[in-house]
């Protein structure tokens, strides 16, 4: 039997990883900008940030719909 304890527990587990998983492309980003090979080619900035905020929002449409299957 399932108690409503552990309903809520799995929801808040999910949360997090839904949280965890948008914020990935972000801490990518900001891990990669440090590293020499982008310092010199800072024309790449725009394009980089364009690609992982459009990963970001299309992991974000598509979690609640992976979750509810």
């Amino acid at each position: 039997m399932v108690s409503l304890e552990h309903i809520s527990q799995g929801q808040m587990i999910s949360r997090l990883n839904f949280l965890a998983l948008n914020s990935l492309p972000a801490l990518f980003y900001s891990y990669s900008i440090w590293y020499d090979w982008l310092y010199s080619c800072t024309r790449w900035y725009p394009a980089y940030a364009l690609l992982l905020l459009t990963a970001t929002f299309v992991l974000a449409i598509l979690m609640p719909n992976l979750n509810s299957t």
